[in-house]
């Protein structure tokens, strides 16, 4: 499931590999922290890429305490991820 933009470089060639593979593929629309949370648990999503500022927005909503987010990988890009958000 991306998070970053489709204009954005993680978007240029992630969707052509996961085609190649055959992978299931969500695509969120609007990110908001409560859509995002609720795909991942929804469609079970184990890979996304996104930025720093996204992710901490997702991982302090409320919404969080009730995603299991266990084995799901994440891709950082756009900016260096801060320690503490790490």
């Amino acid at each position: 499931m991306p998070i970053t933009p489709m204009f954005h470089v993680h978007a240029w060639g992630i969707p052509y590999v996961a085609t190649v593979m055959g992978l299931k593929q969500v695509y969120p629309g609007r990110y908001t922290p409560e859509g995002l949370l609720g795909l991942i648990k929804k469609e079970k999503v184990t890979f996304s890429h996104c930025v720093p500022t996204i992710l901490h927005m997702m991982l302090a909503h409320p919404n969080a305490l009730d995603t299991d987010l266990r084995g799901w990988k994440v891709v950082i890009g756009g900016s260096a991820l801060p320690p503490n958000l790490a």
